[in-house]
């Protein structure tokens, strides 16, 4: 009569179980310690400034737990270094966006700029060309007000770049009711010519 022996050893928690103590190590910032195959399973909270930024899991460790605490607390220490390393460089790099960002924007600008005032000049000239016939009148002053508009918008650009880059800081100052209805009236043109709007 043969038949197979089949030997089942305790080696410890196994794959979710390692999660979940892991988890449970890191929320309550408790070192837990369990006996297992090869020895004993340590597992570690890293604790910086109060709180805990991972955990250091030593299975079947043969050595105190207080030297697996100083190395716990040299690997948070490494830890937060990393993540310190991190944010600063992460930071830099939105600092150099920012400034890209200006640059390209003023850049944008100029180049914007420059037609426009080739344009107010040419504008300027058909207005006079342009008094005997109502038609023509009409479209020059419309070309008049929106290169006008789109130098406003740029100007605005400008003034936002310079607010985000630090250049310049706001600074409030009381603004004429003339000039909101008109910023209002500009940015909504479709809803004033669809209808009657009353300004009192």
């Amino acid at each position: 009569n043969s038949y197979r022996q089949q030997v089942v050893w305790w080696t410890g928690p196994q794959g979710d179980e390692v999660e979940d103590i892991v988890a449970g190590v890191g929320r309550h910032s408790q070192p837990v310690q369990l006996p297992s195959r090869f020895g004993t399973d340590f597992y570690l909270p890293l604790v910086l400034g109060g709180r805990a930024s991972g955990v250091l899991v030593a299975r079947g460790a043969h050595t105190s737990k207080e030297a697996l605490e100083s190395v716990a607390r040299l690997v948070a220490i490494a830890v937060e270094r990393e993540k310190y390393i991190e944010e600063s460089a992460h930071l830099g790099a939105l600092r150099e966006a920012d400034a890209l960002k200006t640059s390209l924007l003023r850049a944008i600008s100029h180049d914007l700029t420059t037609p426009l005032t080739s344009i107010s000049i040419r504008t300027e000239g058909l207005k006079r060309h342009a008094a005997r016939d109502s038609d023509l009148a009409e479209d020059v002053n419309g070309i008049a007000e929106d290169t006008s508009r789109l130098r406003r918008r740029i100007e605005g650009l400008l003034a936002m770049a310079r607010l985000e880059g630090g250049t310049i800081r706001p600074r409030p100052e009381p603004t004429p009711p003339g000039d909101l209805f008109r910023a209002v009236r500009e940015n909504l043109p479709r809803v004033f010519e669809s209808r009657s709007v009353t300004a009192r």
